[in-house]
C-alpha cells in the first residue's frame, strides 16, 4: 500500500495535485472494499475519483472506477497511463 505522498510521484503534477488521500488498510472484509471506499469518499466530499487496487476480488465485476495494477508488478508507468486514459476527470 502506497501512502498518499509515495502515489503523488508516479504521476504528473497535473494528476498528481488531484490526489487528496488514500483509504486506509481494509477495514471490513471481502467483498465490502467498494463500500469502504464510497464512505471514505463521501467523508472526504469526493464526487469524482478512481481506485488503484490490485486485487479485483475486493469489488464488484466491472466496476468504473477501479483500475487494476498488477500485483506482482506494483504501479507502473502503464498503470499511471491507464488513469490518465480511463479517468481523465477524476
Amino acid at each position: 500500500m502506497y501512502s498518499q505522498k509515495e502515489l503523488c510521484t508516479w504521476f504528473p503534477t497535473t494528476i498528481s495535485e488531484k490526489i487528496v488521500g488514500v483509504t486506509s488498510e481494509l477495514v471490513g472484509f471481502w467483498p465490502s472494499r467498494r463500500r469502504d471506499v464510497e464512505a471514505w469518499c463521501m467523508r472526504q466530499s469526493a464526487s469524482r475519483f478512481c481506485v488503484l487496487d490490485d486485487d479485483v476480488r475486493l469489488f464488484e465485476k466491472n466496476w468504473r472506477h477501479l483500475v487494476l495494477p498488477d500485483s506482482k508488478m506494483g504501479m507502473t508507468p502503464d498503470t499511471v497511463q491507464q488513469v490518465i486514459d480511463e479517468h481523465p476527470h477524476a
